[in-house]
């Protein structure tokens, strides 16, 4: 009996000395919110309300995952395992244009690519950047930024009439990943915001 029970004795004295294991912290997920748009319906690109349909958006490969993505270096990136967004970065975004985009007031309707087929105007983005700078850790920072074009139909097809590229590096409050996700969602206020207004300028 002894030469069964000593190891297990032995064990029991190790985990009371602390030798235990400890399961890995669980991933934190957050989504970005910029909130509502304020009303551009007084800007609307014509006279009769047109409509407009926004495609999904790209995400650059580097940034294209669930796990936030930090610049450590100039030259070294990390990606981080347990701070992730709940749904992926193409999804997300994709669903934030098109509500903003519709809760505007700058169209009559906002559909999918190919709802119909007839709407006046093609919005397509690329979110190409984002991410935590930490390269300056005095002054980290969130970076964003979105490559828009927009396409106009006429009688022969589709002319771009818009290519812009939005970008935004704003200040972290914290080293905290909320912190990160609130100046995400600052700069993606900006950035959205200047997108629409670049819409409401356009004139067929």
């Amino acid at each position: 009996m002894s030469r069964i029970f000593l190891p297990v004795l032995g064990c029991l004295a190790m985990f009371a000395a602390g030798c235990s294991f400890t399961p890995p912290p669980k991933p934190k997920y957050f989504l970005l919110d910029p909130g509502k748009p304020v009303s551009m319906k007084a800007l609307r690109p014509s006279d009769s309300a047109a409509n407009a349909a926004v495609s999904f958006v790209d995400v650059a490969a580097p940034f294209a995952s669930d796990g936030f993505v930090y610049r450590v270096t100039p030259g070294t990136w990390e990606t981080d395992p347990y701070n992730q967004f709940l749904v992926s970065p193409a999804d997300m975004m994709t669903s934030i244009l098109r509500n903003w985009t519709r809760e505007s007031g700058l169209y009559g309707d906002v559909a999918v690519p190919g709802a119909g087929g007839g709407q006046d105007y093609l919005i397509d983005c690329d979110l190409t950047e984002i991410y935590g700078d930490f390269s300056n850790p005095a002054a980290p920072r969130a970076v964003l930024t979105i490559e828009a074009q927009v396409f106009h139909r006429t009688d022969k097809g589709r002319d771009m009439v818009l290519r812009k590229t939005f970008t935004q590096s704003v200040r972290i409050a914290s080293r905290t990943p909320a912190a990160l996700v609130d100046a995400w969602n600052d700069a993606l206020r900006v950035e959205l915001s200047l997108l629409l207004r670049s819409l409401g300028e356009l004139r067929p």
